[in-house]
Parts: structure tokens; sequence; C-alpha cells
């Protein structure tokens, strides 16, 4: 499965920063302008620079594909 979903940028996602620092903060989809490779981000950067991929359960609901319950 690709990376291009086309989410809306800087939209929060249902997952928080792990930084300990800031534990209430939300991740946030951020967009890769030279590839179009999205992830998500901490929205404090420069002052955090956490970053991961997108889990396939937001991919799946994004592409508009059912999710299994528990999953």
């Amino acid at each position: 499965m690709t990376n291009k979903l086309n989410l809306p940028e800087n939209s929060e996602v249902e997952k928080y920063c792990p930084n300990q620092a800031h534990p209430a903060v939300k991740l946030v989809v951020k967009t890769n302008r030279k590839t179009g490779y999205q992830f998500l981000g901490c929205p404090l950067w420069p002052y955090c620079a956490h970053t991961e991929n997108i889990p396939e359960e937001i991919k799946m609901r994004a592409s508009g594909h059912p999710t299994l319950p528990g999953f």
C-alpha cells in the first residue's frame, strides 16, 4: 500500500506525541514537499522532532476501507 493518501495537512489524529515534555499533544499529518510522502509529526516542531509512519488503521479509514472491531 502506498502512502499517497492526500490527507489534509495538519489534521490531528487520535495518537499522542510520545515526548514526555508534552504528552497531551496530538500528532498531525505532515507532507514531504519533495516526495508527497505523508507521515505523522509533532505540531511543536522544531522544538520536538518526533515523526512516525501513518498507522495502517488510519490509512484504511482514509481510503474508505472498513476496519475490524478491536484492531
